[in-house]
């Protein structure tokens, strides 16, 4: 029996199909967009973004300092010893100080908003 060229073709389109790999276009376009270098420069962006949502509303979380200082005269005085030392500590929380951290705060969101439309426009 002689093979043509199209029987020849047909046969090898058959063998390097695998009906198991079918891949949806949701599918497709996440894998596209898994290995785009640009989208991935979007995403650290946003997440910096994010990042800096945190620290403008690290004005509002309580802080805690601590000291310790350590003094060591020539000599002893009527008055103090010749080595004296002082710990000191203070928990501060700030819940508003002024207008300029709660503006901070939403120029923040709004940058990281942005962020995101521009990862979604990318993506699109």
């Amino acid at each position: 029996m002689k093979w043509n060229n199209f029987s020849l073709m047909i046969i090898l389109l058959f063998c390097c199909v695998d009906t198991g790999q079918a891949c949806s276009l949701d599918e497709l376009q996440q894998l596209a967009l898994a290995n785009r270098q640009v989208v991935e420069k979007y995403k650290a962006s946003l997440e910096r973004e994010n990042k800096n949502v945190t620290l403008a509303r690290s004005g509002y979380y309580p802080s805690l300092d601590a000291s310790y200082m350590a003094n060591l005269l020539d000599e002893a005085t009527a008055f103090e010893a010749k080595e004296n030392s002082v710990t000191s500590g203070a928990v501060k929380w700030n819940l508003f100080s002024g207008f300029s951290d709660m503006y901070g705060v939403r120029s923040a969101k709004l940058r990281r908003d942005a962020e995101q439309y521009k990862l979604q426009s990318i993506e699109q």
